[in-house]
């Protein structure tokens, strides 16, 4: 029998002439051409090797052509009732073992997968936690108004959740609130006439701030 290490793999060769591709997805059949028993390695192996060589011709299709060195297994896999000789198969070409570098290159992949899908769900995060954070902002003006007016505003949720985080990146948060309040009770006809919208306050920052600045003095004091 041959010895069996489960830690050694090995492929056929020239899989992808077995195995065919439809709609973009490999089919799940193997196919072998009539030619196929004229091949000379083919022509070395007596009647019962040829019968384990299709049985791994299976095996490699449900393990993506890397099959464990392993004759026991793969004997009970293809249910031989005699034992199956990969030294043989190896001899003639039919078969190769994957060395360590494939096993690395493999490694190296599934570690890059595994980094981007890793780097992938961290930016999910931050994308749900800066929504999260646009959001409180957002509710933070309609309760406000509603307050203020007793009626709820008209929202356009993306667009005023995005113009109200330009006035948070660029004032900070409690002094964006502070200016949200001072645009409720700003007294101008153009505004009053126009409606209390994000996009109405959002095109008053630059006097809103204005405004609030010159009613502090720089030590924080009121001005009076």
């Amino acid at each position: 029998m041959t010895n069996s290490n489960p830690k050694k793999y090995f492929r056929v060769k020239n899989f992808n002439t077995y195995q065919p591709m439809r709609h973009g997805k490999y089919a799940p059949w193997i196919r072998l051409y009539a030619s196929w028993n004229n091949d000379w390695a083919i022509g070395q192996l007596v009647d019962s090797h040829k019968a384990h060589f299709i049985g791994l011709l299976l095996i490699a299709h449900a393990t993506d052509n890397k099959i464990p060195w392993d004759s026991g297994w793969i004997k009970r896999q293809i249910q031989a009732k005699s034992n199956v000789k990969l030294d043989v198969f190896e001899k003639l070409g039919l078969i190769e073992i994957l060395d360590n570098n494939d096993e690395k290159i493999e490694k190296q992949n599934d570690l890059e997968k595994r980094g981007e899908e890793k780097r992938k769900d961290i930016e999910n995060k931050n994308t749900q936690n800066e929504k999260h954070d646009d959001n409180q902002m957002l509710n933070f003006y309609k309760n406000t108004y509603k307050k203020k007016f007793g009626t709820d505003v008209l929202i356009k949720l993306e667009k005023d959740r995005k113009l109200l985080k330009e006035a948070v990146d660029l004032y900070g948060e409690e002094k964006t609130k502070e200016l949200i309040a001072a645009f409720f009770d700003m007294n101008d006809a153009w505004v009053n006439n126009n409606g209390r919208g994000v996009n109405i306050f959002h095109s008053q920052l630059n006097k809103l701030d204005a405004v609030n600045t010159k009613a502090h003095d720089p030590y924080g004091g009121v001005v009076l």
